[in-house]
């Protein structure tokens, strides 16, 4: 078996851990939901179902642990909703942090409304389960009023997004948290994988790392 032919097993075999923690936890319509790719508001999601049935297991395998959940890179909400649907049906203590600029210009946004009104609107029945931090990812990396984390996921697209998303979320994520990593490996964002790469290397030691192709995880040891 080469190093490659091993990480592949390596990274099947976790996502087929988390996804039995994770089907143990839902309830059986969330789980029927999850199957059928029911979870994620379709019109306005720009991401694989594979894809987010993996990053949904890992997110429900790692609430057991202390601390919150938090995106970086919301975009119109496509992730964000099902996560604090899920915080609130469970009636979870946990709250999800939402970080993005929030200066998208898509022309996926309602006439007249910018991406944070849309967003509002769009999670309009989980208020008290999510707080949303607007600005680049830069400004927070002295100052930042995120707490203690054991979930969190990253979709910024870019170099820059997700290297400083990493320096935040690599802080605070507790001793087997999850750190989820959106297009890494993916040759459209080459960005994204650059800056993943670099963060491990200097985080050596301190992670456990699960990579296929678009997206990629890593475990806190």
């Amino acid at each position: 078996m080469t190093a490659n032919e091993q990480q592949q097993w390596q990274t099947r075999a976790w996502l087929e851990r988390i996804a039995a923690v994770a089907a143990a936890a839902l309830m059986p319509d969330e789980n029927m939901r999850l199957a059928q790719g029911e979870m994620q508001p379709a019109h306005i999601s720009l991401m694989h179902q594979e894809h987010f049935t993996n990053l949904f297991n890992a997110f429900i395998a790692s609430l057991p642990l202390a601390g919150d959940a938090a995106e970086f890179g919301v975009f119109m909400g496509g992730t964000a909703k099902p996560l604090a649907a899920y915080l609130k049906k469970h009636a979870s203590p946990k709250k999800l942090w939402l970080l993005d600029s929030f200066r998208d210009t898509s022309s996926l946004l309602v006439a007249g409304e910018g991406t944070i009104e849309v967003l509002q609107r769009l999670l309009a029945d989980y208020r008290g389960y999510y707080t949303l931090l607007s600005g680049d990812f830069s400004n927070w990396l002295e100052y930042s009023p995120l707490p203690q984390l054991c979930f969190a996921h990253i979709d910024t697209d870019l170099f820059e997004g997700t290297r400083d998303a990493l320096k935040l979320a690599g802080k605070r994520v507790v001793k087997g948290g999850i750190i989820s990593i959106h297009d890494y490996a993916d040759l459209g964002w080459p960005g994204v994988s650059e800056a993943v790469d670099e963060w491990l290397a200097a985080e050596a030691g301190r992670w456990d790392f699960y990579p296929a192709p678009g997206q990629a995880f890593a475990v806190r040891r």
